[in-house]
């Protein structure tokens, strides 16, 4: 007889963003309870979810990532098998995992294929009997953190042999992606003659990992891979990568990913995706911001959207565009990234009298905080941001920069104020990090403008 089960997941690493929100609160809203674990406190928890100390079940503070990828997966392909344990019933799902419509599975096995082929398993989705051979597996298996897989290549195999007699073994961490979690089971599903427990591709992962994308493209693309077998629906968090670096952290226009977010009224400009990995996205820089309030915000190069955005949502400031081209020459041509860039706003619920576009030095005004990204300094020549920092600067203006190494822009801000690294990357051969300048001595020549 069907029964609607209790699914629980684990979160580490800081507060929501809005797709995070987005899943645990599809299963509140679907009435399947949802319990979250974690370590630390999560600010950003959406109603209803019930929340647990992870230590109840694995009491640690040693949190294992892979090393490549700067991620907690390994830990949580660990934990899962451990919570499934000690919660007879309950059925793992990860922070990506949307709920289409309730699971009511009856079997306590409750996994599915990932690909057409109907070989690889994936973890995403995880009920397990609590005393079955394949738990008591997979936990047997995860208690060596040095073990060599039997289901890795066999050159691989010899290569993690030769180490561990050299007493130099691979711990877990330094093994491939999945080594806990998809690849294990793929290989100890079939060994225990457990392959017709599985559900199909339909049931989790009709949009499969290949496919991923079609969640940022209209809407129609993932619905019409939807049927009436798909429950728990992961979303695959792998696109948060193009969704900070193409569209600003949100969920891209007119795709199934806005679509269910305002469906179950996520406001995702509060959560933006700010990071994937050891990438670190503009929109980040909300976080780095050290004032307790903001009314007005310039940007001078287009490149701090997100992080606009998110500043009037939650101070209500106004915006204003400057229109200059690399040699700080104001313009009435429009910028090719002004007129997107206005979509974008007010698109996200700016109001249009909000936003200002500078055309001309007369327009200029003091601004709490003044946006230099990938501009002066690092594409451009920093000696051209001085007219913005006589115009648009004043006592306690924080200007947000990247400075590129050979650039000058070190030496041009020096007795400019207090600098705070905030982040660096490594691109086309040129080391450029961003800072955080809270200006002391920028000279206040201007006046309120009349931008418009």
């Amino acid at each position: 007889m069907p029964r609607t089960r209790e699914v629980g997941t684990l979160w580490i690493g800081g507060p929501f963003s809005w797709m995070e929100q987005l899943c645990l609160k599809s299963f509140v809203d679907k009435g399947q309870k949802i319990t979250l674990f974690s370590y630390e406190d999560i600010p950003n928890v959406p109603d209803g979810v019930i929340r647990r100390d992870g230590r109840e079940i694995i009491d640690t503070d040693d949190f294992i990532k892979y090393e490549r990828k700067n991620s907690y997966a390994l830990f949580a392909d660990w934990f899962r098998l451990h919570m499934i344990h000690q919660n007879p019933g309950m059925i793992w799902v990860d922070t990506d995992v949307y709920c289409h419509r309730p699971m009511d599975y009856d079997s306590d096995y409750v996994l599915g294929f990932e690909r057409p082929d109907g070989r690889t398993i994936n973890n995403a989705v995880l009920g397990l009997p609590q005393h079955g051979d394949l738990l008591r597996t997979l936990l047997d298996f995860t208690e060596d953190r040095f073990s060599i897989a039997p289901f890795l290549p066999e050159d691989l195999q010899d290569k993690y042999r030769q180490r561990a007699e050299a007493d130099r073994p691979v711990h877990v961490s330094a093994q491939p992606w999945g080594i806990w979690g998809p690849l294990m089971l793929t290989y100890y599903v079939p060994k225990l003659n457990l392959l017709d427990e599985v559900l199909p591709l339909q049931a989790f992962y009709p949009i499969t990992y290949r496919g991923r994308q079609r969640f940022l493209r209209p809407a129609s693309l993932a619905e019409r891979e939807l049927t009436e077998d798909t429950t728990a629906l992961h979303l695959w968090a792998t696109n948060k990568q193009q969704i900070g670096e193409i569209h600003h952290g949100l969920p891209p226009r007119g795709s199934y990913l806005e679509k269910i977010v305002r469906e179950h009224q996520i406001m995702p400009a509060l959560a933006p995706i700010k990071a994937r990995g050891r990438a670190v996205f503009a929109n980040a820089l909300i976080d780095d911001l050290d004032m307790d309030d903001v009314r007005s915000v310039a940007d001078l190069t287009g490149e701090a959207r997100s992080f606009v955005l998110g500043l009037h949502q939650k101070f209500g400031c106004d915006i204003y565009l400057v229109n200059c081209d690399r040699r700080a020459r104001l313009q009435n041509a429009e910028a090719d990234w002004i007129a997107d860039y206005i979509a974008f706003l007010t698109e996200n619920g700016v109001a249009s009298d909000r936003i200002k576009v500078a055309r001309t030095e007369d327009n200029l005004v003091p601004v709490d905080v003044l946006c230099n990204l990938k501009g002066f300094g690092d594409v451009w020549r920093i000696r051209f941001l001085e007219l913005f920092l006589e115009r648009c600067a004043r006592k306690g203006t924080r200007l947000f920069t990247d400075v590129r190494r050979g650039s000058g822009g070190v030496r041009f801000l020096k007795n400019r104020g207090a600098r705070t690294k905030l982040s660096e990357r490594f691109e086309d051969g040129h080391y450029t990090v961003r800072l955080r300048v809270t200006l002391e001595n920028a000279p206040v020549s201007a006046t309120l403008g009349n931008a418009a």
